[in-house]
């Protein structure tokens, strides 16, 4: 990115943690609907498989045999991890084509998945399967003290306390910065690691930027994801114990129709879950660019920009 186009790019720009915020919200409402058309070939079957999820959760039937829950869980699981990498490489795609100039009021879907989505596609699931080892590394590291019998001379209560509050400040640490692997990896110019260890290297420097913001976005999605799902889990559990009930000898007076709404209740809100993806990972994107134009700055590339 030469100081020409810099000074052209609606992306690289230098952002405070409020604008990366604003802007990335802004980004998706400015073309709202043509995104939402845009993505369905990916976000319709992205919410079936999460709905299909949340509803084995709440089937005692299915739960019942763990031998077939783990299996499907695992095949659906896994499903959804490709979707949400081919989702996420939509949306670094249509930033970095309207980045680009392309107007994207324009943007076909025959363009879009046959020529713009596969390049990025390949880094994003690469990207996310670092990032789901790294994370499950510490889980593992978490499960592990968790489980430590307590011993008088070796293990005690207060060395287990200890021992979680030093991971949790040490994967804290480690873990912040990796939100930019993603937006490295699909916006960075150099080679798949080389952009990963940049971007980390960027997001060690802006720790606390990164972490305010990455903070402050996951609030968010945590209250909307509660609000969202909130009436599917209420009617997944009251079909749950009604379920309970029949196989108890019970008898359970509910409609007819009430699983079919069930259903439907849960497909809307994982696919009004897959909007939020966008929240999630534009700001990150404006962050990213943020600590791009920060780090020109300071090897006297350009001039600073404020």
């Amino acid at each position: 990115m030469n100081a020409e186009n810099a000074e052209k790019s609606p992306l690289y720009r230098y952002r405070g943690v409020q604008k990366c915020l604003s802007e990335g919200i802004s980004f998706l409402t400015d073309h709202f609907l043509r995104f939402v058309r845009l993505t369905l070939p990916v976000s319709i079957p992205f919410a079936l498989i999460v709905a299909a999820l949340i509803y084995l959760a709440c089937d005692v039937t299915i739960v019942a045999d763990g031998t077939v829950l783990a299996t499907v869980v695992i095949v659906l699981a896994t499903l959804c991890m490709v979707l949400d990498a081919v989702y996420v490489a939509l949306i670094f795609r249509m930033l970095l084509l309207q980045d680009e100039g392309y107007d994207i009021s324009r943007l076909t879907m025959r363009r879009l998945y046959s020529k713009e989505l596969w390049p990025v596609a390949g880094k994003a699931l690469a990207v996310s399967l670092l990032l789901t080892l790294t994370t499950a590394a510490f889980c593992f590291a978490f499960t592990y003290i968790l489980q430590l019998p307590l011993d008088d001379e070796l293990v005690t209560l207060a060395s287990k306390v200890v021992g979680l509050v030093v991971l949790s400040l040490v994967a804290l640490a480690v873990l912040t910065p990796l939100v930019l692997w993603t937006p490295g990896a699909l916006l960075g110019q150099e080679g798949f690691f080389r952009n990963l260890n940049t971007a980390y290297r960027w997001g060690w420097r802006r720790w606390g930027k990164v972490f305010s913001l990455n903070l402050l976005i996951g609030l968010i999605v945590w209250m909307v994801s509660t609000l969202l799902f909130a009436p599917a889990i209420v009617v997944g559990l009251m079909q749950r114990n009604a379920t309970m009930s029949m196989m108890q000898g019970d008898a359970v007076d509910l409609p007819d129709s009430f699983g079919v709404w069930v259903a439907v209740i849960f497909v809307v809100s994982a696919f009004i879950y897959t909007l939020l993806l966008w929240f999630q990972h534009v700001p990150m994107a404006y962050q990213y660019a943020s600590a791009r134009v920060s780090d020109e700055e300071q090897n006297g590339q350009k001039k600073p920009l404020i």
